[in-house]
């Protein structure tokens, strides 16, 4: 199950990092989480500041791209 940023940030494996790497660590969790919709509303709804959202944002493009390109790979 995907946790809130909150929550995220408590876990002894990142409790003692800066902020934004804390940030930047929650995204690459929720990148993986099965359902990217999902995902990516959750990672809007979560993130607390202009940096986030923006990290947020050039995630989803990242995927995107990653999504055309292999579709064009496959043809």
């Amino acid at each position: 199950m995907l946790v809130n940023e909150e929550e995220f940030k408590k876990q002894p494996d990142v409790i003692n990092l800066p902020e934004w790497e804390k940030s930047f660590y929650y995204i690459i969790n929720v990148a993986h989480y099965e359902n990217y919709d999902d995902a990516m509303n959750c990672i809007i709804k979560n993130l607390n500041n202009p940096e986030e959202l923006i990290q947020a944002a050039a995630l989803q493009a990242l995927g995107i791209l990653a999504y055309r390109f292999s579709n064009i790979k496959k043809n």
